[in-house]
């Protein structure tokens, strides 16, 4: 409350003058909602000479938002006990989520969202010339393959389009396990 009324207090002294914030507010049957306040200063206003201000019920969506960050905490967990490598990218390769395990295994330094997944995880400038994805975004349909890379390196790729409702592919999963010892195997 002392946060939310030096807010006010703050910005409210200054004309026509808006702040949104949320707080905490206790019912009278003594439960708490959320809501959010905007107020906008009008007291220099000759009309109105006052603060306009409304406020809406926040409760669900800050419930939604709790439940959410418990949903994704437990898939960073469990996603981060898989020893394969385990990404996700955009149609234009650029990296949305990724485990950093197995044989994508890289320096943290170059552990980065948003970079492109051919340049952090095989040092290449452009798409890899043996790049899966492309077809798999062409043509909607899963990849799997036992594949052996320049490096030596043999590995079971999986390459799974997601689709969206109008099942046009806005996402892939690349789910990458290092097989070299499997296939070296006497």
């Amino acid at each position: 409350a002392v946060r939310v009324r030096a807010a006010f207090a703050e910005k409210l002294s200054v004309p026509y003058a808006t702040i949104t914030t949320e707080c905490r507010y206790r019912c009278k049957d003594g439960s708490f909602k959320w809501i959010e306040i905007t107020a906008t200063n009008l007291l220099h206003d000759p009309d109105i000479r006052g603060i306009l201000a409304n406020y809406r019920d926040t409760t669900e969506k800050k419930n939604t938002e709790v439940l959410l960050r418990a949903s994704e905490s437990r898939f960073q967990k469990m996603l981060a006990v898989v020893p394969d490598m385990i990404s996700i990218q955009d149609l234009d390769m650029n990296i949305v989520y990724s485990n950093w395990n197995g044989f994508a295994a890289v320096p943290e330094i170059r552990r980065t969202f948003g970079a492109k997944c051919y340049s952090t995880y095989r040092d290449c400038q452009d798409i890899c010339p043996d790049c899966r994805a492309k077809k798999v975004i062409r043509t909607k349909k899963p990849f799997q393959s036992e594949i052996e890379l320049p490096e030596g390196i043999w590995i079971d790729l999986r390459v799974i389009p997601l689709l969206d409702d109008s099942n046009e592919p806005y996402l892939f999963v690349e789910w990458v396990q290092d097989i070299t010892q499997r296939k070296f195997a006497v």
